[in-house]
């Protein structure tokens, strides 16, 4: 069997637990595992789009990301790889949702065991390859256009896929998991699928046919239905929507019946002239059976074809699309007949067609020989008539379809002048002062179908003037469609001439009885206009006297006073009003009928009922021929609006109550940003009475800066024609106040915005509160954030030893006895280093426990500080293997001070060790000890990466580390604890830095310490 090859990326930033977990690959017994190491996330991204790897081991806390968001990067560029976590943090609820993210397994370092680590790897291959399989596979099904579904022995629901569902009306599977399928099926179906389907699905295991589903709407779905049983005695079933095709099928029939039973011949003709289909009418216009012609060609039926002129029209054809002839068809006796034919070209799945509906018009070419004959009589006739015989049509111009010849002796025109208007028409021929009445004549009697009669005068070509007799009617077809004007026209200027003479002879007698019947009907006919005018109108109106009295009311003046027109003629104010309203009327109309001066009130009555009717009036003198003056007056209704009037000036009157109570500041602005309304809240804000407010602006009232927000969210809410809430500053006191304001827009009739209204609540005490609770918070979150430095920095780097520690020792149980003594020895040293690391870790974290409450032992004595610095520099080079060269230099008179030799060892073992931990390997550390007077001081300056200017404010806090020391260990604890104990000697430290460039700290302590 071949040796399978598996590709493992292992993504871990420490490089002893990389070495760690490549032994133990290299010692399981499948010699084909190829690991991969790459320490920052981007690394690993760019491998797996690179190359093909069947499994990621992945450490959770990488320089360049953190946590399990990383899962999801690695599947947004492999969506199937499998993935197993390494990581420092034993914590449940991560692991959990790792696994929920996508990861195949779990695994805490300190607690992976040689054979869990081999057998996570295989399991997690395995599992991921088997998910692959299931997810295609559920894939295939779920796209299948086909429904797809699983019953169990009660043939219930318990898998479909969502074409299934849709099959039967259903839009998601869910509605369908459970119930019984044989619910989906009616009547006759349910007892076919009891009796026919399910027998010979349990004899055979296997059924196959067409049946009649239900979709959820109740509509009928037929089907292709296939069954198989299982060998748990559920079912898979199958099914295909064919309700398309039995529709198509039911159209195609349906297309056949009614093409059979069509009145036209119609024919479908190959290319080659052959019948393909024909339909009954067909076959009994030319006396074929249907098989005979099926049998025959086009040649065979039409005597006009030839294979040349066929092959012409079959081109013709092709090009046009549709043609339309007249032609002969030959019977199956040899008797021709005349047909109509229309032939469409028409192609199907690549294959052409000549489809051709025929219509014997035998009847309609005998009625056209008919016809012909009838018009010629018709023609004999007219030629007889002593008048002019004529048809023209309905349209503007009268356009003529035939006249007679005597047209010529009335108008000098030749009739075939007059034909389609060739020349000119009926209508130039007619004298222009009498056309409008000769259109509307005949209009009004063809709208009532009646003959119309016409006399008027025609001018002939000589410019003389002929009386013309018209007779006509309008010819309509059966639908009712005016197709033509038939009649005649006769000569009758002899008679009008005669007519005319006695008219003129009677005109006179009959000029002065007409002006005596006018005369007297004249004033009756007036005053009954005047009062018909009168009571149609919507305003009351009357008419007085010189006497005030009323001579003259409408029906609207009666109703609205609330009496009749009897109580009212002939009558004065003082017989229907007070006394005190009757006077001031009187006096007007008296002042009206003296000066004529239009007068217009706003007054009250009292009327009949007693009811005040507040009124406005317009009074205007009317003097007639006989030099009588009169009062004409028009009354208006103001009780509803007055009533309107008085409730608006109470509304308003509350509503500036409501605002004046209010504790916000109310407002309103015109869209050009003036005041036009505010509330006594408003007023005390600024300090300034109502009328030094209203008409002015924000940039009146308020700073520059402050005005010009103001008025930009006013801008926004004109704009948006939406309330919107904006918090906005003014100043109140000389103290700047915060307010939230909600402002909106006010519309006129037509939806356009005319101001803007305004609420402004002061909340400069919230908004403080909240800065102190985000500060609080910010406290917390800081307190929080240190908290879960610790535990995440402090797991990591316990757990980075311990996995040393368990993997050396598990290396050392099952393979030892393969190994060197100096291989052993390797071990024994890893397992050493670790131990000393957690032990320099946990007194990291107790001094900065100490440190922090105040417990951190401070026990200074005199130092030569010259020969403890050469001390330190010698431990740094031993402990560095020569690696680096710290160059050591010191100046002073007196090189001793007061210290506590424990701390100041941590404060310059720290620097030092970061210096050489920054820097890259054989390069300088400079080390000086310069002494004064009163002052000791430290600097040590490398060549390092240098530390980013973003970094240096938080530099001294626990567990912060710069964000360039990538995969390089430590803790954040280092310059936390330098800072400690430089203060607890009273000292400074200063740090300067250059990225790429190098790092320089100095620390300066005072030589003598003050007594406490």
């Amino acid at each position: 069997m071949p040796v399978l090859l598996l590709n493992i990326l292992l993504v871990e930033d420490n490089p002893a637990d990389a070495d760690l977990l490549q032994e133990i690959i290299d010692e399981q017994d499948e010699p084909a595992w190829q690991l991969t190491h790459v320490e920052r996330l981007s690394e690993a991204l760019h491998y797996l789009k690179q190359q093909e790897f069947d499994l990621v081991l992945l450490d959770l806390s990488l320089p360049d990301a953190q946590g399990l968001d990383m899962l999801a990067r690695i599947h947004d560029v492999s969506p199937t790889m499998p993935i197993v976590v390494l990581t420092g943090l034993d914590d449940e609820v991560m692991s959990l949702e790792a696994l929920r993210r996508g990861a195949q397994d779990y695994l805490v370092k300190g607690q992976i065991a040689y054979p869990l680590l081999i057998r996570a790897v295989r399991y997690a291959i395995e599992r991921a390859r088997t998910q692959q399989v299931i997810y295609q596979q559920s894939a295939a099904i779920s796209a299948s256009r086909d429904g797809i579904a699983i019953l169990n022995r009660e043939l219930e629901y318990s898998y479909l896929n969502q074409a299934h569902a849709e099959i039967y009306g259903y839009t998601s599977p869910d509605f369908l998991m459970g119930r019984n399928w044989r619910s989906l099926y009616d009547g006759e179906e349910h007892l076919r699928i009891e009796h026919e389907i399910m027998p010979v699905l349990r004899r055979q295991g296997y059924w196959k046919g067409e049946t009649v589903g239900k979709r959820s709407s109740g509509e009928r779905v037929y089907q292709e239905l296939s069954l198989t049983a299982l060998s748990d005695g559920g079912y898979v079933c199958i099914v295909r929507d064919i309700s398309d095709r039995k529709q198509a099928e039911a159209s195609l029939r349906l297309a056949q019946f009614s093409l059979d039973r069509v009145s036209d011949a119609v024919y479908l003709v190959k290319p080659n002239a052959q019948f393909l289909y024909v339909n009954e009418a067909a076959c009994q216009s030319l006396g074929y059976s249907q098989q005979e012609l099926l049998n025959l060609t086009m040649f065979d039926v039409y005597p006009a074809y030839t294979p040349e002129l066929w092959a012409e029209h079959w081109q013709t054809l092709k090009q046009q699309g549709w043609r339309r002839a007249e032609s002969i068809n030959r019977m199956k006796d040899g008797r021709e007949f005349p047909i109509e034919m229309s032939s469409n070209y028409l192609q199907f799945n690549g294959k052409e067609f000549k489809c051709v509906i025929v219509r014997d018009i035998s009847a309609r070419k005998a009625a056209e020989v008919a016809l012909q004959k009838s018009e010629q009589k018709f023609r004999s006739l007219v030629a007889n008539v002593p008048g002019v015989i004529y048809r023209y049509l309905p349209d503007e111009r009268w356009t003529v379809v035939f006249i007679s010849d005597e047209i010529e002796k009335i108008t000098g025109y030749p009739a075939a002048e007059f034909i389609n208007n060739r020349v000119r028409s009926l209508i130039d021929c007619c004298h222009p002062n009498d056309w409008l009445m000769v259109q509307q004549v005949t209009e009004r009697a063809l709208a009532q179908r009646q003959p119309f009669v016409l006399e008027y005068r025609m001018i002939n070509r000589n410019g003389g003037i002929r009386w013309v007799y018209q007779k006509g009617q309008g010819v309509w077809n059966k639908d009712g469609f005016l197709l033509y004007l038939d009649g005649a026209i006769f000569d009758v200027s002899d008679r009008k001439q005669a007519e005319a003479q006695i008219l003129r002879l009677n005109k006179s007698l009959q000029q002065q009885a007409l002006d005596l019947e006018i005369a007297n009907q004249e004033l009756g006919t007036t005053q009954e206009f005047l009062s018909t005018v009168l009571d149609a109108a919507s305003d009351p109106i009357f008419v007085k006297d010189e006497q005030h009295r009323w001579v003259l009311l409408n029906q609207k003046f009666c109703d609205f006073v609330g009496y009749s027109r009897e109580d009212l003629l002939d009558k004065c104010d003082y017989d229907i009003f007070s006394p005190e309203q009757a006077q001031v009327f009187w006096e007007k109309d008296n002042q009206l009928l003296t000066t004529g001066a239009i007068q217009e009130d706003e007054e009250y009555i009292t009327d009949a009922n007693g009811q005040v009717r507040y009124i406005s009036t317009k009074n205007s003198r009317f003097i007639d021929s006989f030099n009588n003056r009169y009062i004409v007056g028009i009354i208006r209704d103001m009780t509803a609006r007055k009533q309107a009037e008085e409730a608006l000036r109470e509304s308003d009157e509350r509503l500036q109550a409501i605002l004046d109570n209010a504790q916000t500041a109310i407002y309103l602005k015109d869209i050009q940003g003036r005041y036009i309304l505010v509330n006594q809240k408003f007023q005390t804000l600024f300090h300034l009475p109502l009328e030094q407010i209203l008409g002015q602006t924000d940039y009146d009232l308020l700073p520059p800066e402050l005005a010009y927000v103001s008025q930009t969210n006013d801008r926004k809410v004109l704009e948006s024609k939406t309330s919107m809430a904006f918090e906005e500053f003014t100043l109140q006191d000389n103290t700047l106040h915060t307010y939230l304001s909600v402002k909106f827009p006010l519309f006129d009739r037509e939806g356009v915005p005319y101001a803007v209204g305004g609420i402004s609540t002061d909340i400069t005490a919230r908004k403080q509160a909240e800065a102190e609770v985000l500060r609080a918070l910010e406290r917390e979150k800081e307190l929080s954030e240190l908290k879960s430095r610790f535990i995440s920095t402090a797991s990591h780097e316990f757990r980075t030893p311990l996995t040393t520690i368990l993997g050396s020792t598990e290396l050392l149980e099952y393979s030892s006895h393969r190994w060197t003594d100096e291989k052993k020895q390797k071990h024994y040293g890893q397992i050493r280093a670790a131990v000393q690391h957690m032990t320099q870790l946990l007194d990291d974290v107790l001094t900065i426990s100490k440190s922090e409450a105040g417990k951190l032992p401070f026990h200074p004595v005199v130092l030569n500080l010259e020969a403890f610095c050469h001390r330190l520099v010698d431990e740094m080079h031993s402990m560095t293997r020569n690696h680096h060269t710290i160059q050591f230099t010191c100046s002073g008179a007196v090189l001793t001070a007061e210290a506590d030799e424990k701390l100041l060892r941590q404060i310059l073992q720290n620097l030092l060790s970061n210096a050489i931990k920054y820097s890259p390997a054989n390069s300088l550390i400079v080390f000086n000890l310069m002494c004064t007077d009163e002052t000791a001081i430290f600097q040590i300056r490398d060549q390092g990466i240098g530390i980013p200017q973003a970094d240096l404010q938080h530099l001294f806090e626990s567990f912060h580390r710069a964000n360039n020391v990538g995969t390089i260990a430590g803790t954040g604890l280092g310059l936390a604890i330098v800072k400690r104990a430089v203060e607890l000697h009273g000292g400074d430290i200063m740090v300067e830095s250059e990225l790429g460039a190098g790092t320089q700290f100095t620390v300066k302590i005072p030589r003598v310490l003050e007594a406490e």
